[in-house]
């Protein structure tokens, strides 16, 4: 799909309502568009904004990391190195409270990063 002139693409309302269809969004979960993280990289404070995250806001966690590949725009960028850029500062934001009962999860985080690289 093209982009919108005045905005962003439709992709992402269309993946907000097909998360919802497929019961990804629940009472539990929220799907959040451009939802700013913050995460510290050599010594500066960033922010990566993903198109759409799922949280948990119960546990304050970020579930699910939606990236759109925005090739045919002008100015084309690589959505993978977005997506590693926001998955990262994701699996800092989870991490930033009680390592000890996030570590499960964050090894199954990392597990999908490397998945993602490969």
């Amino acid at each position: 799909m093209l982009p919108v002139p005045a905005g962003e693409s439709v992709v992402d309302d269309f993946t907000v309502e097909l998360l919802k269809q497929l019961s990804y969004v629940k009472c539990n979960r929220i799907a959040h568009t451009r939802k700013e993280i913050p995460y510290l990289i050599c010594g500066e404070w960033r922010h990566a904004k993903p198109d759409i995250c799922l949280l948990d806001p119960l546990k304050n966690d970020i579930l699910l990391l939606v990236q759109e590949d925005k090739h045919l725009r002008p100015d084309p960028c690589d959505p993978r190195s977005q997506l590693i850029a926001e998955a990262i500062a994701a699996f800092d934001y989870n991490n930033r409270g009680d390592i000890k009962s996030k570590a499960c999860g964050s090894c199954i985080f990392m597990g999908v990063l490397y998945s993602l690289v490969m």
